[in-house]
């Protein structure tokens, strides 16, 4: 060190130095933020300091809370809004319901019965349709509507498919109702024959009768039979229907009748007269009736057997009428005789009244006085009230009676016999005697003596019309001369017009 610094000299004021700042370290540096930084504990809050009030309210978690809206400006509060928290809700029990829902779709009973629910559905809905299109009106909108059905036909028996398949890989698990496989296949073919798809309707009558797990598949044949009758191959029809028939158990006998007269009818329309006949005499033979006997008699008719012919229209005479007037009459009978009973018992209750009336008028005064003066006269009224309203009612019993459907039915039945028999009296009385007058006259001779008797007078009325078309005009004018006014009331009134118009004419 030189002298001249060791001789400067030195500030008695210290303070007066100016130092200069220490250079940065890395102490003083600012540091990065960090997540320590934004922990709960480390958070700064505008609430503490004195800072700008209207600044954004941060909250106390790093989760903003539900129902709280992010641009909030206000105090230093935070607002609630009710939406977010009704939509946060929604979203909760959507998402539950959406659990459950998988969870019944992984049970695969659940599944099944979904299934088997929806195919149910399709099938009612295909079923009314065709009910709907069932007038025999082809228009536009039956055609649709058989259209509609066959397609949720079809789309049943698809679901039915996806049913078999989640069966075949449940196993065991799952129970299957077969009675339900066979309505969708059933409908199926039945929606085929509707739309006049017959081959298709064939093929799926064909697919169940080799299924032994339906019930009596061998009856469906008498369907098949009906399919090949309408499309016009009689042979096959007949096989069918044969094999039907040998289905059908024996107690179901009216069923294997009504078979075995479809079979004779192809007979008939094959030219096999005496194959018809004989399925014909078989129905006479086991439960006769008017339709076979004809039936029969027109098949001996074209055999030209008059033997035959004879016998069987003593057979058909001799057929009891399923539905008759006299059930008709029976009934109103045992009517009439209700309704006397009531009236008996109305006519008692009326006297009973009448004695208890005298009673209190014997020990009465004025007031009784007047109501014995006019007993009688107010009994007498009370009886001709009651006579009369009893007579109303059974005359509108009888008159609903004779005007219900079962009555309208049993007189169209009864009329469409009796045009029947009158046509086949008219047919076969030229070949079974020598001439038509000898056998016209043997046929009603054979009427009269069986249950057909109450037509005997009709068909001597239709003689006389016979005798006209033969311009025997004396014959018909003493055969009309016959009915006089002690015969039935329809039966003078149309012998009279005759007469009269044979009388007008020149």
């Amino acid at each position: 060190m030189s002298v001249q610094d060791k001789q400067q000299p030195v500030d008695p004021n210290p303070e007066s130095e100016v130092v200069p700042p220490p250079p940065p370290t890395a102490a003083g540096r600012p540091r990065p933020p960090t997540s320590q930084l934004f922990s709960r504990g480390n958070l700064v809050s505008s609430r503490a300091g004195g800072g700008d009030k209207t600044a954004l309210a941060r909250p106390s978690t790093a989760v903003r809370a539900v129902g709280y809206a992010a641009n909030s400006s206000g105090s230093a509060g935070q607002r609630f809004d009710q939406f977010f928290l009704e939509k946060a809700k929604q979203q909760t029990l959507s998402s539950a319901n959406a659990a459950v829902d998988a969870a019944k779709e992984v049970n695969p009973q659940i599944k099944y019965k979904n299934l088997e629910a929806k195919i149910v559905k399709l099938l009612e809905a295909s079923i009314v349709l065709t009910s709907r299109s069932a007038s025999g009106d082809i228009n536009p909108e039956v055609k649709s509507a058989l259209a509609d059905a066959l397609n949720k036909a079809k789309e049943a028996f698809s679901l039915d498919r996806t049913l078999h398949r989640f069966r075949d890989q449940q196993g065991e698990n799952v129970y299957h109702n077969f009675d339900l496989t066979y309505a969708v296949f059933f409908n199926l073919a039945e929606q085929y024959e509707h739309s006049d798809m017959h081959i298709e309707a064939l093929n799926t009558y064909s697919i169940m009768t080799k299924n032994k797990m339906f019930p009596h598949v061998n009856q469906l044949k008498l369907n098949m039979g009906n399919i090949y009758y309408k499309m016009g191959i009689y042979p096959k029809a007949i096989k069918m229907y044969r094999m039907a028939l040998d289905s059908v158990p024996k107690n179901l006998n009216q069923l294997r009748l009504k078979i075995t007269e479809n079979i004779g009818v192809l007979f008939v329309r094959m030219g096999s007269y005496s194959d018809a006949a004989s399925s014909f005499e078989f129905i006479m033979s086991e439960r006769p009736d008017i339709k076979s006997g004809i039936h029969l008699l027109l098949c001996y008719y074209a055999m030209g057997d008059v033997e035959k012919i004879k016998s069987a229209f003593r057979n058909l005479c001799d057929v009891q009428a399923v539905e008759s007037e006299s059930d008709l009459d029976s009934e109103n009978n045992i009517i009439k005789l209700q309704q006397q009973a009531e009236q008996a018992g109305q006519v008692a209750g009326a006297q009973d009244l009448q004695k208890s009336t005298d009673g209190e008028a014997s020990g009465g005064g004025a007031e009784v006085a007047v109501i014995d003066a006019e007993g009688g006269s107010t009994y007498e009224k009370v009886q001709e009230s009651i006579n009369t309203s009893a007579k109303a009612k059974n005359r509108s019993v009888l008159q609903a009676l004779k005007t219900d459907e079962l009555a309208l039915y049993t007189k169209q039945k009864r009329n469409a016999e009796k045009r029947s028999i009158t046509m086949i009296v008219d047919l076969i009385s030229p070949i079974i005697e020598e001439n038509y007058n000898d056998g016209y006259n043997w046929c009603i001779e054979i009427i009269k003596t069986s249950n057909l008797s109450w037509l005997a007078n009709e068909l001597e009325l239709n003689k006389a019309l016979v005798y006209l078309r033969q311009n025997d005009v004396n014959q018909a004018i003493e055969t009309l001369q016959m009915y006089d006014r002690k015969s039935e009331g329809s039966m003078t009134a149309s012998a009279l017009t005759n007469l009269s118009f044979i009388y007008i004419s020149p």
